[in-house]
């Protein structure tokens, strides 16, 4: 079981994250390598994403849920479907008092939430036409004062989307 370590906002506690089966996410004391397979409520498939912001853990992945989140990392509520029908969540990102996530739904490419339980979704912006998949689901961030995603759609020279607050977003191939 392999997968990137997310920070420790909160003093030993941390959480790891791989593409693992049934144990798509953990949680626990790693300053002594404690860790407990969290299955219950989270995405039970793969989980390929996780953010920390305002006391609230998100994960982003596909399963049963797509969304999920925690206040202490170790019980977490899932959410089915955030994007519309077939979903999958790719990427989750926190910055500016919100949540960002990138996914793809019936309904949905791009969501956001000020707590990590309400989600709202944004209308694909016109200039990624109504049919547009991101190539790069799971590059989101957030550098302090936008949230970036790689689209990987450089034959139109949209290589990237980014946003202040997650819902006006805006195509370049640079940040202002």
């Amino acid at each position: 079981k392999t997968g990137p370590c997310v920070g420790q906002p909160n003093g030993f506690r941390g959480i790891w994250f791989g593409e693992c089966h049934s144990e798509s996410l953990v949680g626990g004391i790693d300053g002594f390598g404690l860790w407990t397979a969290l299955s219950s409520n989270v995405p039970t498939s793969y989980t390929y994403s996780v953010a920390y912001g305002n006391g609230t853990w998100v994960a982003a992945g596909i399963g049963t849920y797509q969304i999920s989140y925690s206040s202490n990392g170790t019980s977490w509520t899932g959410i089915s479907n955030p994007f519309g029908t077939s979903s999958s969540g790719y990427s989750v990102a926190y910055g500016n008092g919100k949540f960002v996530a990138i996914g793809t739904g019936s309904n949905y490419k791009i969501i956001y939430s000020t707590n990590g339980s309400s989600w709202t979704g944004v209308t694909t912006p016109t200039f990624l036409g109504a049919s547009y998949g991101f190539a790069d689901y799971n590059n989101l961030t957030f550098n302090g004062t936008y949230f970036i995603n790689n689209t990987g759609n450089y034959s139109t020279n949209i290589p990237m989307i980014y946003s202040s607050d997650g819902i006006t977003w805006y195509a370049g191939s640079y940040i202002p």
